[in-house]
């Protein structure tokens, strides 16, 4: 099967604006993309790419072959596959192997690549928003999640003639205010371009298992939802529960930074890779904050098995990212502090770091 899309990037904000606005709004779902190759990437070398992608229906196996990029028009050959639960079960416990698997589509990848071990390289978890913009026609705008905490957003339309719906395409969104340019380059080629996975990451946890135990806390792998720290026992108000350790980066960060990166001060960073604080996720309505600058505590009653969230402009003064904490309190858009309005300093209070006190007055967020 030919596959042809119409691919163009769209800048965080304007992702925000532009999915409040579009009409014949048709549901989302998250996905998480896992990508395989050989580790000299043999693979991508001949043009051709891997991918697993989950779903809360199901995995499916897909192999894409012949990319070609044009001016934001993609078009690749596709071959798609179901894979079964008891399966994939089984490439998790095997580390990745999907040499156990007898399918037709990762057969053909072990073919074309020439090799006997097709590797996992990591995952990119994608939040799908869907507008029927026509009878025959689905946009959708994609919000991708990399795992070293970045995002980028891109809207997609799947047409034979990408050349053709375009200027469509282009008009319904200045119509609404929102400015893009053309993709130039696939999710996976996004994908490459970041670091590659640190051992938390890597498939012993796809299938959603324990993977790091701490004092209190463990670290989980979610399917669909990426890691998260969890209680393994109750935390009341005041306690403590995690000191963020890491190594320290000196120097501006750009806003758009991964979440790996802690601020401790004006230009002083901490590096949270490969430690268990690295995965303590957002949430605009957060049961934990900060002591200090980088003691994790509880702001409220936390019980066993419940998940451990703060809020990032607890301590990071300049930030810019997509929120998808899907909390009653989502604020869209996490801005760090510097926006954060006065209702919520005031809210927060004592669990904000150190470094942030005494900040000058909120600004206003840029629309």
């Amino acid at each position: 099967m030919t596959e042809r899309e119409l691919k163009l990037v769209i800048e965080p904000a304007e992702y925000l604006r532009l999915a409040s606005a579009l009409p014949d709004y048709a549901g989302e779902r998250w996905m998480a993309n896992h990508y395989f190759d050989t580790s000299d990437r043999a693979l991508r070398t001949r043009g051709a790419m891997l991918r697993i992608r989950e779903t809360e229906r199901g995995r499916t196996a897909g192999l894409k072959q012949a990319i070609v990029v044009l001016g934001g028009s993609f078009e690749a050959a596709e071959r798609e596959e179901p894979i079964q639960d008891a399966d994939w079960r089984r490439v998790a416990r095997a580390g990745g192997d999907l040499g156990i698997l007898d399918h037709s589509v990762i057969r053909e990848a072990f073919a074309l690549a020439g090799a006997a071990v097709l590797r996992y390289l990591g995952s990119v978890r994608v939040l799908r928003k869907a507008y029927r913009i026509a009878t025959d026609s689905v946009l959708e705008l994609d919000l991708a999640c990399y795992e070293d905490g970045t995002q980028d957003c891109e809207l997609e339309l799947e047409t034979e003639r990408p050349e053709c719906v375009r200027p469509f395409v282009e008009e319904l969104l200045e119509r609404r205010g929102v400015s893009v340019r053309e993709q130039t380059r696939t999710k996976y080629q996004r994908f490459l371009d970041r670091p590659e996975s640190e051992p938390l990451e890597l498939c012993e946890s796809l299938a959603g298992e324990v993977v790091t135990v701490g004092d209190g806390v463990l670290v989980q792998r979610t399917p669909l939802g990426g890691p998260r720290v969890v209680a393994t026992r109750a935390f009341a108000p005041g306690d403590a529960i995690l000191e963020l350790e890491g190594s320290p980066v000196e120097g501006d960060l750009p806003p758009r930074r991964g979440t790996h990166f802690l601020q401790v001060g004006a230009t002083r960073f901490l590096d949270l890779r490969r430690t268990i604080g690295r995965h303590v996720g957002h949430s605009c309505a957060p049961n934990a904050g900060i002591r200090g600058e980088r003691t994790l505590v509880a702001m409220q009653g936390i019980l066993p098995e419940q998940e451990v969230r703060r809020d990032y402009a607890m301590t990071e003064y300049d930030l810019d990212r997509v929120c998808c904490c899907g909390t009653a309190a989502c604020r869209g858009r996490i801005g760090g502090y510097r926006v954060l309005s006065s209702n919520l300093r005031a809210a927060y209070g004592p669990w904000v770091a150190d470094h942030l006190r005494g900040s000058a007055a909120p600004e206003p967020e840029a629309p």
